[in-house]
């Protein structure tokens, strides 16, 4: 699942290569014209998407509307206005320029790495479950079909998961989407 973002009237910096006429265009001219054209079109997948949402969030509520706030996280249409878009683009610059970003990438990424070090003991320990279960059986199942005692002892062990493993946040992600935000005319989120 991801979120794609379309500028609702989106800065043309660069003439579609469809508008002489042509049938259709190569992959490469249409990543050359999303490239010069950033207001078109943006997309993070849900892992991206949530840490620089959450961001925009925490640092833009002074002009967002708690429902703006709230239907970021999903994609089902809603519309951020272009005033409120040109305001997020120039605060998230601000922030790269301040070195607000590159703070929040560093606690980010500590807490990231604290989280894949539970995960990777937890994924060892899941490991050693499924062997054991493995050995009893004289065969692999999943762990929906373990004994009850071990498929506790899974749930126990996946209930662990720190998620935040899974959630990265880079200031190239920001700045692309500050880019965005400006050029697009306001965006839809789906």
């Amino acid at each position: 699942m991801g979120f794609d973002l379309y500028g609702m009237n989106p800065k043309e910096n660069y003439k579609h290569p469809n508008s002489s006429g042509q049938a259709s265009i190569g992959f490469e001219l249409k990543d050359k014209y999303e490239e010069e054209n950033p207001g078109q079109y943006f997309r993070n997948n849900v892992w991206w998407w949530r840490p620089l949402w959450e961001f925009v969030c925490h640092h833009c509520f002074d002009y967002l509307t708690p429902q703006d706030m709230a239907k970021g996280h999903l994609n089902d249409g809603h519309i951020i206005s272009k005033t409120k878009a040109t305001k997020i683009g120039k605060r998230l610059l601000k922030l790269i320029e301040n070195k607000t970003v590159d703070r929040d990438v560093t606690e980010h990424t500590l807490i990231m790495e604290k989280a894949k070090a539970n995960n990777d003991i937890l994924d060892k320990q899941k490991e050693n479950l499924n062997d054991r279960v493995a050995k009893i059986l004289g065969k692999e199942v999943p762990p929906g079909d373990y004994p009850e005692e071990y498929r506790k002892e899974w749930n126990l062990l996946q209930d662990q998961i720190e998620w935040d493993d899974h959630y990265p946040f880079n200031k190239n992600n920001v700045r692309n989407f500050a880019e965005f935000c400006l050029q697009s005319g306001g965006f839809q989120i789906s």
